[in-house]
């Protein structure tokens, strides 16, 4: 580093976080952006299946107890890339989302006691499915640019 006519030496450390491979999808382990540490997708960061529990609600009507419901939750693999062949840059998408779906029944409770049956949508599995990659607004604003 330079101040006025004097070079100062400066020294840096890097101190990567620990990572266990075993706790890695197979396959992602890179360099990070830094160029010096390894990073990963942890298996339980990666796509797959959260269960909570809720009182379902519909037209005033509620249950007695708690329901277990399902979300998708996790990353999936999005990467963008050079490509010699098409002289572009080729985006490669994918999003976490239900693979396997079951439908489930809840009795739910109306104010006046009536009571009403509910069907809903279960999720059993998630995956990784391809989808377009959505073009941002900036990247857009940047093209008209040029």
């Amino acid at each position: 580093m330079k101040i006025g006519t004097q070079f100062i030496v400066i020294e840096a450390k890097l101190v990567c976080p620990p990572i266990n491979e075993d706790d890695c999808i197979p396959g992602t382990i890179v360099v990070g952006l830094d160029g010096c540490c390894i990073t990963c997708i942890n298996k339980t960061d990666h796509c797959g299946v959260s269960k909570t529990s809720t009182y379902l609600e519909s037209n005033g009507c509620k249950t007695a107890n708690l329901v277990e419901m399902t979300t998708c939750k996790g990353s999936c693999t999005t990467s963008s890339m050079y490509s010699v062949q098409a002289r572009t840059i080729q985006h490669s998408c994918s999003c976490c989302r239900e693979m396997v779906t079951s439908q489930r029944q809840a009795e739910l409770i109306c104010p006046d006691g009536k009571k009403v049956v509910h069907t809903y949508l279960y999720i059993e599995k998630c995956g990784c499915l391809e989808t377009e990659c959505a073009e941002t607004a900036s990247v857009r604003q940047r093209r008209r640019r040029r």
